[in-house]
C-alpha cells in the first residue's frame, strides 16, 4: 500500500484537490438554493396596514374563522394558510369599497345622532323626521351590501373546507354567542342555549357548576362534539398560529 502511494502520490494529490474544489463550489450553491426556497415560502405573507389587519381580524371573528375557530375545525397549518390567503385576497379585492362604505356608515351614524337630538328636544318637524328616515334607509342599504359581500366570502371559503369542517363551521355560525367549545356543537336547541347562557351569566357560579349544567343539558352525542372540538383546538392551535404568521403577520405598529 505504501509503495502504491509513493508511486502515485501526484495523482492522489490531484484527485484530492478536485474533491476540495467540488465541495467548495457545491456548498455555496446549496446554501443559495435553501435561501431561495425560504424566500419563496415567505413570499405568501402580506404586509397589511394596522387598519387592514384589524379589519380582517374583526371580519374573521364575524364569519367564524378566527384563530380558535380554525383550530376547532381541525385545520392543519396548510389548510389554515389556504383559508387565510382567501380572506386576505378578498379584502384586497374589496378594500376600496370597504373603506368608502365605512366612511359612509360613520357619517350616517353621526347624522342620525344629530337628527335624533333635534327630534327629542324640538317641536315635531316633518322635514327632520324625513331626513332621519332617509338616513336610516341609507344605512340599512350599506349593512345589506356588507352582509351580501361577506356571504360571498363565506361561500368561497366553505368551498375549501372538508365536510367535517363545514359541520363545525355551521355550528359556530349558529352558536356564536355561546362560550368556549360549546359553540362548535351542532344541534343545540333554543332551550339548551338559553339555559347555558343563564348559568354562564351568573357570576357566582363556579366552573364546576357550569360543567354540571352542561352535563345535564347536553346529549351524549353533543358532549362528544364538544370534546372533539376541544381535542382539535389542543392539536391544531399551534399550526393555525404558524399559518397566521406566515400569511398575515401582525404589523409592527400593532405589536
Amino acid at each position: 500500500m505504501a509503495r502504491v502511494i509513493q508511486r502515485h502520490w501526484k495523482l492522489i494529490l490531484v484527485q484530492l484537490g478536485l474533491i476540495v474544489l467540488i465541495v467548495g463550489l457545491t456548498v455555496p450553491m446549496l446554501m443559495q438554493t435553501e435561501q431561495a426556497v425560504g424566500q419563496q415560502s415567505s413570499s405568501t405573507a402580506v404586509e397589511l396596514s394596522p387598519q387592514a389587519y384589524h379589519y380582517i381580524q374583526a371580519l374573521r371573528k364575524d364569519i367564524r374563522l378566527a384563530e380558535r375557530d380554525l383550530a376547532a375545525m381541525g385545520c392543519s397549518q396548510a389548510e389554515a394558510e389556504e383559508l387565510l390567503q382567501t380572506v386576505v385576497a378578498w379584502y384586497q379585492a374589496n378594500e376600496s369599497t370597504i373603506q368608502s362604505e365605512r366612511e359612509a356608515v360613520r357619517q350616517g351614524r353621526n347624522q342620525m345622532r344629530l337628527l335624533q337630538r333635534k327630534m327629542n328636544v324640538g317641536p315635531r318637524d316633518e322635514r327632520v323626521i324625513a331626513q332621519y328616515e332617509t338616513t336610516q334607509a341609507g344605512l340599512a342599504r350599506h349593512y345589506d351590501a356588507r352582509f351580501n359581500r361577506q356571504q360571498s366570502l363565506i361561500e368561497t371559503v366553505r368551498g375549501l373546507m372538508t365536510q367535517s369542517q363545514k359541520s363545525i363551521h355551521d355550528a359556530a355560525m349558529h352558536n356564536g354567542s355561546l362560550p368556549g367549545n360549546l359553540k362548535y356543537v351542532a344541534g343545540l336547541t333554543a332551550d339548551q342555549k338559553a339555559e347555558v347562557m343563564r348559568v354562564v351569566r351568573q357570576v357566582s357560579r363556579t366552573k364546576a357548576d357550569i360543567q354540571a349544567v352542561l352535563n345535564r343539558e347536553l346529549t351524549a352525542s353533543q358532549k362528544r362534539l364538544c370534546d372533539q372540538a376541544d381535542a382539535n383546538v389542543r392539536a391544531c392551535l399551534a399550526g393555525v398560529r404558524r399559518a397566521e404568521n406566515a400569511v398575515m403577520p401582525k404589523p409592527q405598529a400593532t405589536q
